[in-house]
């Protein structure tokens, strides 16, 4: 799989049209779930929030990464 392209594109759809809530959530996901990287998942996914606030799905998940770096801080 091609990672390192799909956050190029995810990036440039972002400097493109820093609104873009799809772009945040889905350089969310692959800062998190592919590159391990929860500070900038926080970050792409309060900026799709941010996008959209009636996005549930990335609240939810905004609010599931803040609590386990929570945890991380508390281990």
């Amino acid at each position: 799989k091609d990672f390192d392209g799909a956050e190029a594109a995810y990036r440039a759809a972002i400097a493109a049209d820093p609104g873009h809530a799809d772009a945040h959530y889905n350089l969310g996901n692959l800062l998190y779930y592919e590159r391990k990287d929860i500070d900038g998942a926080i970050t792409a996914f309060r900026a799709a929030t941010a996008a959209d606030p009636g996005d549930a799905e990335a609240q939810e998940i905004l609010d599931r990464m803040l609590d386990l770096k929570d945890q991380q801080r508390t281990e």
